[in-house]
This record gives C-alpha cells, structure tokens and sequence, in this order.
C-alpha cells in the first residue's frame, strides 16, 4: 500500500514510518521539518510542506495514496519547537480530508488523545468527550470534522485515542522531555502531582493496530478505538524508574499542575482486531535510556569540536573587526602626525565618490573630470602657475585621486546593478521553467488520472452493467424511468438529462423526468417539428450528436424503440467539450440500450396485463395499479425529477365507462385515471403545476365534472 503520514510528525511519525516500511509499504511523510527522520529510510519519501499550506493537496496530488495517517496535536508537544498547534491540526485535518476524497483514499486514520475525555479517568469509546483544554477542544472539533466528511462523502474514517508515546526514534513526548531534564540539569521540574496516573504506550504498537485495520476488506463508516498500554502507573513510579540512571538530580513535581492526557480502556480494539500493546516501559526503558543519554560529541574528532564552538562566537566577530579597525587607524594617524581640520576636507573627492557610488563608472568618471576642472579654477584663483603644476609629479595625486575613485566606485555600483539584474533574470527564468513545469504536471496529472478512470472503468465494466441491470430490474415503466434518471447522471457524468414519452405520430416528446438542475427550464412539451434534425434521426432510430453545434438542440437525443416504433426519448441537453467522443457516444448507446430493453419489456407486460390492470370497458386503473403510479410519482417529486398534482373527482357516476369517457376529453394522454380504495376516482396530471391543474379542473367543469385538488392521499394498507 501507498501511505501517506503527516500532521504532528514531532512525536510518533518515525515509528510509524519504519513499520510500515518494514511491512513493504510505501510510505510518504508531509511535514515541516525534514529533521524528524534520524536517517533515511527505505521505501519512505519526505515531502516539506506545512500541513496548512495551500498547495498541499496539489503538492501530493500525483500520489495515488491507499491509506492516509493523520496525527493530531498533542498536550506533551506544544512547547516544542515543531509542534504542531491546534489551529493548524485543523487546517492540515481539512486538507487531507480533501485529498483522501478527491483520490478515493481507502482509510483515513486519524490519531487522536485520550485528553480528548477531560478529567474522566480509565474511560472506553462510549463515554462521550468533555475536554478540559483547548487542544482537547480541538481534538473534539477534529474528530466531528472526520465524522462530517464520512457521513457526506462515505469516507471510512478510523479514530486512534491515544495517551502518550514513546519509542527510541521519538524526540518529543513526556518519557523524553523528562529524561532530557535529567541529563542538562541537577534539578528537574515535573509539571503534574506524583500521584497523577499516566499510561506508556509504544508507537510500534499503534503501528501494528494501523496495519491490521488497514487490512481489514469493506467499508466499516467512522469508527473510535482507545489504544492504550495494558500498565497504568503513577509519574512517582515513572520518575523512580528514569532516576536510577541519575543518582545526582533532585526533583520537583508541581502539586497543582494534571496531567490531562490520561489513561483509557482498550476493550473494543482487543474485541474487534484482537489487538493489545505488545511491549512495556520495564523491557523497552533500559535500551531507551541508554540510547538517549549517549553523548554526540565523542563521536566527533576535536577539529569538529572545536568548529561548533567557534560558531558560538561567530556573532561576535563584527563588533571585534570594528574595535582592531578603529585601533589601525589612531596608529596611522600618529604616526603621519595629521590632524583632524574641516579645511582639510575635499569636498571634490567626496562630491566624485557620491556621483559615482550612486549613478555608476560614466557618471562617476564625469564627476572626476569635472572636480578636476574646479581643481585647475582653485589652483588658477590662487594665482599659482601653471608650470609648477606640470612640472611637479606631487601635484598630479589629485587629479589621478579623482578619476580613481570616480572609476572605482562607479565599477562597484554597476557590478552590483549587474548582479542584481543577472539575478533578477535567473529568478524570471526559473519561475517561467516551473509555470511551464508546473503546466506540463496538471496535464501529465489530468492524462494519469483519465487513463487511471478509463482502466477502472474497464475492470468494472461487468460489474457496473450488473448493477444497471439490477437497478432497472421493474416492471413499471414510472418506476423504470425514475431509477433510470439516477443511473444516466451517475454512469453519464451528466446532471443535465431528460426523459420523454413519444406520442404515435411523434409529433411531441412529453416530458416524464429530468434532472433537478432543469426542472425550472425546461418546457414540458418538446414540439419535434421544430427539430428538423432530431426528427431525422429519431425515424431512423439513431442517436443523435450534436455536431454542428445546433442552438437549442440538445447535445444528445436517444430514441427509446419498441420493435421499430419509437416510444420515447433521452435527451442528454448539454455534454462538456470533452464529452463530444467517440467512447462517450458508445457509452451513451451502452447506457440507453439498458433502459431501452427494461422499458419495452414493462410495456410488454403491461400489454399482457390490460384486464387487471383497468376497470372492465374504461381507462380507470385499478386501486392496486393506480396506488404503484401514485407512489412512484411520489419518489419523483420528492427526488425532484418531476412533478404532478392529484385531482379528486366529486362527481358521482352511475356508468363508469361513461365517466371514463368524459374524463379522458378533459386530459392528455400522460395523465393518468384511477380508483382508489375509498371508492373515488383520481387524476394524476403527469409534470403539471397547481396552476394548470386549475386549467385541467375549469375544462372537466366545462363537461360537467366537479373535482378538487388533493394535498395528500393516505393509502389504506
């Protein structure tokens, strides 16, 4: 299996990683901190990226993950440096979430605390929680959050409550924060009352829970288990057990201070897996201790030694460069006796050093130009000659001084302004390579993913069709056209799907269900003459595709043939680019074919089944036939695939057959007459508002015909 471990990855991560690996599982740890693994591991890959971040999902969205391990924050790892807070536990807990369901992850495992009970000691799964902490508060909101997304999105979701952990690989927890008091200090500070009961548990023993669970076949919805160990002992006892290795350090327990992660019964694990800790703090402290309290440094030579020293001091090393400096130059100047005079400052050279430092070499060497011009205009106002200026090598240091610091601190600023820019171009350059990497991915992505769907598609392929089958497995054709509704959406990708009934001249497709999404758009009636195209294919009992992008056509229309006669109609009304295929219009013909066969062969039963089906010489259904349709127009509106209203009529009739025939002046050929058990006759007006069935209740008063419309029909079973 392909694992995937993130969340709080300071305390049990590593254990679970090496036993999972051990166990040929491929294995994936998304985190912050690369550090948590002491070396590298076969078969285990580290992602660094923080659980919260918002391209986690795309991060790890290539994995194809069968089992996602999500480690909540925990009482014993807040004060630590990579801890993992609570705010974050549930950003993280969201995004995996999203992941698990967009990759349809097998199992979600979400590692709790036992901190989750409060101050209810030595509980089991049907206590209910009452957390004392804010983190118990967030655990408890972690937890329903897991539930929510089992229930909307059928997640399997097993909860681990947990007390606290140790292994040899763990750097955090309470066994190693006490034991790391021991060897820096004489004196340890133990936060809790020696009294407080804790219990030990090894993270190889949830490992092994997490694997035998992880094995488990079929879908199991949310679960809880407490995994603990089977000895509980007070911090006194653990203190006593730790202290043996130093006899030198005093403690301090804190009397007021409680331990909020306590100990829980195991009853329901050791149930339903079998499983009990396997390991204890007496056979695995020794080794623990031994492996904890080795010092890193003998292992280095001195030359190391002494480097990590030396960076100690490295801060230091500016202000000492400072103080030698400052020291150089009192000497200097004592020994070229120069005093500090303003009349001795040369603006000229402080004039050509700002020029050049801050516009760069061509600026730079104007400015020397220019101070030595203003330099020959003071040697001309002091009325030296000239001579003495060419002749006399001394008087040339200047002028040489100028176009040396004009070139010299105009080379540094456009050598900074090149590297600025040479840098700034390999920025742009990189992000154009990972927009182009990152493009080339989503595709790669979206190719993997379709072939993945395709293959699954196929391997299912028999199954699916049996389930078709099953579903559309009645012999009544409201019932058949309201199951085929949900089998076209799920199988089609589509949630815009109508059905239509053909009258015999196929002059009108009466419209019998739809997906919700086009309950308020679409017309009840589809007039075929309007559709020259359509009314081609359906003669000639093909499926239509939209090729030419017709408006108002819709993107698919099946005919639904019984024998040669086309009976109804399945409009697919609008179909995404990538749905105008040559596999999606054979999956169409697949799909429709199905529904074709269940429909022709409830009509044929029907046929068989006129007698009992109507009352003798009329069109008025039995009760029995009548109350199935009621029903089954019933699922429909509920479901919002259609809608009808039920008519009552008042009028009594002596002759039912001539009732018969006056009613069915007054309706369509999709409506529906029947009796039902009180003895009245009922209409049922096939995807009709209240608004028409005034209308409907206007002409069967205009015949002579009184009726009201019913609110509801309580069936007499």
């Amino acid at each position: 299996m392909n694992i995937l471990l993130t969340g709080d990855l300071s305390s049990i991560a590593v254990s679970l990683a090496w036993k999972f690996s051990r166990e040929g599982h491929k294995v994936v740890l998304a985190g912050p901190n690369p550090a948590v693994l002491p070396g590298k591991l076969q078969r285990v890959t580290f992602h660094q990226i923080n659980v919260d971040d918002i391209l986690f999902q795309k991060t790890l969205a290539r994995f194809r993950f069968d089992a996602i391990v999500f480690i909540g924050s925990r009482e014993e790892n807040h004060e630590t440096v990579f801890g993992l807070s609570p705010g974050k536990m549930l950003d993280g807990l969201k995004n995996a979430l999203t992941l698990a369901i967009d990759k349809t992850v097998g199992h979600f495992f979400f590692i709790s605390s036992t901190e989750i009970y409060g101050d209810a000691p030595n509980t089991d799964e049907s206590v209910a929680v009452d957390p004392v902490s804010a983190n118990g508060y967030a655990l408890a909101c972690a937890e329903k959050t897991c539930q929510h997304y089992q229930n909307t999105y059928d997640l399997d979701v097993t909860v681990c409550r947990v007390p606290h952990c140790y292994s040899v690989d763990s750097s955090n927890g309470l066994l190693f924060h006490l034991v790391d008091q021991y060897r820096k200090k004489s004196k340890v500070n133990v936060p809790y009352r020696k009294e407080m009961e804790i219990s030990l548990l090894h993270s190889l023993d949830i490992a092994e829970f997490i694997i035998v669970a992880m094995e488990e076949s079929g879908s199991h919805g949310f679960r809880i288990f407490n995994l603990a160990s089977a000895q509980h002992f007070s911090l006194e006892t653990l203190v006593e057990k730790v202290a043996g290795q130093f006899p030198e350090a005093t403690v301090h327990f804190d009397e007021e201070g409680e331990v909020l992660t306590q100990p829980a019964q195991t009853t329901k694990a050791k149930a339903e897996f079998g499983w009990i800790s396997k390991r204890s703090l007496e056979q695995e402290l020794p080794a623990i201790l031994e492996a904890w309290t080795a010092d890193p440094l003998q292992k280095k030579n001195f030359f190391q030694r002494l480097g990590k020293k030396m960076e100690i001091l490295k801060p230091l090393v500016p202000w000492v460069e400072l103080m030698l400096g400052g020291g150089a130059v009192f000497l200097l100047n004592n020994l070229t006796s120069t005093v500090l005079q303003f009349r001795f400052i040369d603006f000229r050279l402080l004039f050509v050093v700002l020029l050049g430092s801050t516009h760069g070499t061509s600026f730079g060497l104007l400015a020397a130009l220019v101070a030595s011009g203003l330099a020959l205009l003071s040697w001309h106002e002091a009325g030296m000659n000239f001579s003495m200026l060419l002749y006399n090598v001394e008087n040339w240091i200047p002028f040489a001084l100028y176009l040396l610091a004009g070139g010299i601190t105009g080379y540094l600023h456009d050598k900074h302004n090149n590297e600025v820019r040479f840098q700034q171009e390999q920025v742009d350059l990189v992000e154009e390579k990972y927009k182009f990497l990152y493009g080339v991915y989503d595709d790669i992505s979206g190719i993997k993913d379709q072939f993945r769907e395709q293959l699954m598609g196929y391997r299912d392929s028999f199954g699916r069709i049996y389930s078709i089958t099953t579903q559309l497995n009645s012999l009544q054709e409201e019932d058949i056209m309201f199951r085929a509704i949900g089998v076209l959406e799920d199988v089609l990708e589509n949630d815009s799907i109508a059905i239509y009934s053909l009258d015999d001249h196929q002059g009108y497709g009466r419209l019998q269900v739809s997906s919700h999404t086009l309950q308020t758009s679409l017309p009840k009636s589809l007039k075929l003459s309007d559709f020259p195209e359509l009314g081609t294919h359906i003669e000639k009992g093909e499926i239509y595709q939209n090729k030419n992008l017709l408006h108002d056509y819709p993107a698919y229309f099946s005919p639904v043939l019984d024998g040669t006669t086309p009976v109804a109609g399945i409009a697919i009304w609008e179909a995404s680019f990538d749905q105008f295929s040559l596999q999606y219009l054979n999956l169409v013909k697949v799909i429709t074919g199905l529904i074709q066969s269940a429909l022709v062969r409830a009509s044929l039963f029907r046929r068989a089944n006129l007698p009992n089906l109507y009352l003798p010489n009329t069109r008025i259904l039995t009760p029995a036939a009548f109350r199935d349709i009621l029903t089954a127009k019933q699922e429909m509106e509920t479901s919002q695939v259609a809608e009808y209203e039920l008519v009552r009529i008042l009028t009594e009739f002596d002759d039912l057959a001539e009732a018969s025939a006056k009613i069915e002046k007054g309706i369509r050929n999709t409506d529906y007459i029947g009796m039902l058990e009180d003895g009245l006759c009922y209409i049922l007006l096939s995807q009709t508002d209240w608004m028409n069935a005034f209308n409907v209740l206007s002409r069967l008063h205009n015949l002579g015909i009184e009726g009201e419309i019913c609110s509801e029909v309580v069936f007499d079973d």
